[in-house]
């Protein structure tokens, strides 16, 4: 939810090719625009409390870390970008994701994700334990897994942290 709401903002502004990588990132073309994490806390069997984090490069024109592939809001626009005015547009698109999900529109908010996933058509190159294959994303599946299909369709669920785009 929070991705797609991120999403729509990104294509209000006039942002193209921008997509979800599975599991947590919002690219643009073949960069990293933004990277979210959850923080759940458990009980029972149940989700008790959530925290959402939210990092989203919007002015910064270079980048000094290791990140093999970083990019800005204002790389793409050309322009510097009210961060105020963004926040708060953020803010609303989140909220109208959570009425949805309220509305019971659940199957509409998974189709909207798996429409805009990362290289969701055609063949790409993914590593795994075993190496390097190539495959197409076939699914994520509700509990959050990834679903591969080889050129054979043989089919592969991955956990986060098990496979990873080749870039």
């Amino acid at each position: 939810m929070d991705l797609v709401s991120i999403m729509n903002v990104l294509r209000k502004n006039g942002i193209k090719n921008v997509s979800i990588k599975w599991p947590n990132d919002i690219y643009i073309d073949d960069s990293k625009v933004c990277g979210i994490l959850i923080e759940n806390t458990i009980k029972g069997q149940h989700i008790a409390d959530s925290i959402i984090g939210i990092g989203l490069n919007v002015n910064q024109q270079t980048f000094h870390s290791d990140a093999p592939n970083p990019c800005s809001l204002i790389h793409h626009t050309g322009k510097e970008i009210d961060r105020e005015r963004l926040l708060s547009t953020i803010i609303d698109s989140f909220l109208s994701e959570m009425q949805r999900h309220a509305e019971g529109r659940i199957k509409d908010i998974e189709d909207d994700y798996k429409s805009r996933l990362y290289r969701r058509e055609g063949m790409w190159r993914f590593i795994d334990e075993n190496g390097a294959f190539e495959a197409e994303v076939a699914d994520v599946q509700q509990d959050g897994h990834l679903v591969l299909r080889t050129p054979d369709d043989i089919t592969k669920t991955y956990d986060f942290h098990q496979v990873k785009f080749k870039i």
